[in-house]
């Protein structure tokens, strides 16, 4: 690799910590990707994960959660499903940390974006936002499509959405526990969201236009820039292996705090709890 181009990499990822986040099930989609503005100069240095706008898990495509909740917020440029019985709940914090702020769609504090949501799904999707009374960090629920099989209605104080509202506890159906009906059932009337369960935007790419607004660099050049963190023979990335592994439960070796850190995928998928060793932790 010349010089010049390891130096730019090296100035790209310079005090950036990176860290996998497990999230059994989800899948971050890569192919196709929405259209994209035309190729910029590469920036001298960026920050890849601000592609993400702020999302725990942004899926450019569709999106599945075959786990049981999610500590953060989800975004979904396509189809978002639920798959099976029971209830995926996305929560503020249970285990991890609750120091972080949310993501905003039309000025709305947000826990999931999707560009619509699988009829095909299972069981209850709910957004609680537990762990949390912040006012701020009371994450909606935000849809692109408005004219799907999904109908809201009121259920206790909160908004529910199922494909029968004269059954309200058939499934699947979706609790935002945040937003009330009817009121948040409503499209917003402007680019101000007022809680409502839509985006104001409702383009093919109203996803990628709300999440990537603030990306540093583009896809193809945030996707480059991790593939040579990650590559063994730059030497840029700090391989983190796994300390202990008891089976659903696996132990991440001490991160490097001035490198970022790579995580081998394979060594951790199925693992239901992902821990960290004493020293350095993400920020």
């Amino acid at each position: 690799m010349p010089h010049t181009a390891r130096s730019r990499i090296r100035s790209i990822v310079a005090g950036a910590v990176a860290t996998a986040l497990v999230a059994t099930g989800a899948t971050v989609a890569t192919a196709a990707a929405p259209p994209a503005p035309a190729q910029a100069a590469y920036p001298d240095t960026f920050n890849p994960f601000a592609l993400n706008g702020g999302f725990t898990v942004y899926a450019r495509e569709d999106l599945t959660m075959g786990n049981d909740e999610t500590e953060g917020s989800l975004a979904a440029g396509g189809v978002a499903t639920k798959p099976g019985d029971g209830q995926y709940t996305i929560i503020h914090v249970a285990a991890g940390t609750a120091d972080y702020t949310l993501p905003t769609v039309d000025g709305d504090p947000t826990r999931l974006l999707v560009g619509e949501y699988s009829p095909g799904s299972g069981g209850i999707l709910a957004i609680t936002s537990a762990g949390t009374s912040d006012p701020s960090l009371q994450g909606d629920l935000k849809m692109v499509q408005r004219d799907g099989p999904f109908q809201a209605f009121t259920r206790a104080d909160w908004l529910r959405l199922n494909t029968n509202p004269a059954n309200p506890d058939q499934t699947p159906l979706i609790d935002a526990t945040a937003q009330v009906y009817p009121e948040d059932a409503a499209p917003p009337a402007s680019a101000a969201g007022d809680g409502s369960i839509y985006t104001a935007d409702t383009s093919a790419t109203a996803v990628a236009d709300y999440v990537e607004a603030n990306r540093q660099a583009d896809y193809d050049q945030a996707a480059a820039c991790l593939d040579e963190i990650a590559d063994p023979t730059l030497d840029l990335g700090y391989p983190v292996g796994v300390a202990e592994d008891a089976g659903s439960r696996k132990v991440l070796e001490p991160l490097s705090a001035d490198r970022p850190n790579v995580v081998d995928y394979s060594e951790i998928a199925g693992a239901a709890l992902l821990q960290f060793s004493a020293g350095p932790t993400p920020g």
